[in-house]
C-alpha cells in the first residue's frame, strides 16, 4: 500500500514537472518571438526614418524646382506622387536589406506602412481626411507594390 502511494505521488510529481517544463519552454518561446518582433520593429523604424529623410530631401529639391520653373498644380501633384513612390521604393529596398530574409514581404510591409503614415500625417495637418476611403486604399496598395519592388531589388 505504501509502495503504491509513493508511486502515485511520484507520477503526480513527474506530471507537475513535465507541465512546468512545458510551461517554461512556452515562456522561452514567447521571449524568443518577442525578441524577434522587437528586432523587426527596430529595423522597420530605421527604414521608415531613412525613407522619410529621403522623401524630405526629394521634396526640398522639388521646392527648389518649383521656385526656379513655373509648374502648374497638376504637374506638381504628379511629381509629389512620384516622390512618394520613389521614397517607398528606396525605403522598401532598405527595409529588405535590413531584414535580410523575406525581402519581398519586408518591402511590402514597409511600403504600406510608409503610405499609411503619410496619409495619417496629411489628414492631421489638414484637420480633415485628405482622401476618400477608396483613394486611401489605392495609395496604400500602391505603396505596398512599390515597397515590394524595392524589396525585390534590394542588395
Amino acid at each position: 500500500s505504501s509502495h503504491f502511494t509513493v508511486e502515485l505521488i511520484s507520477r503526480q510529481v513527474r506530471a507537475v514537472l513535465i507541465r512546468y517544463k512545458i510551461h517554461f519552454s512556452y515562456i522561452e518561446l514567447i521571449k524568443k518571438r518577442t525578441n524577434i518582433i522587437m528586432d523587426i520593429a527596430k529595423k522597420m523604424m530605421k527604414a521608415l526614418i531613412a525613407g522619410y529623410v529621403l522623401t524630405l530631401v526629394m521634396l526640398l529639391i522639388l521646392t527648389y524646382v518649383i521656385k526656379k520653373f513655373t509648374l502648374d498644380e497638376k504637374t506638381v501633384d504628379s511629381i509629389i506622387g512620384a516622390v512618394y513612390l520613389v521614397g517607398s521604393f528606396l525605403g522598401g529596398m532598405f527595409a529588405a536589406w535590413l531584414a535580410g530574409r523575406r525581402r519581398l514581404v519586408a518591402g511590402m510591409f514597409y511600403g504600406g506602412l510608409y503610405m499609411a503614415i503619410l496619409i495619417i500625417i496629411s489628414s492631421v495637418m489638414m484637420k480633415a481626411p485628405v482622401y476618400d476611403t477608396s483613394s486611401m486604399v489605392v495609395k496604400v496598395l500602391t505603396g505596398m507594390v512599390s515597397g515590394a519592388i524595392g524589396g525585390f531589388f534590394s542588395p
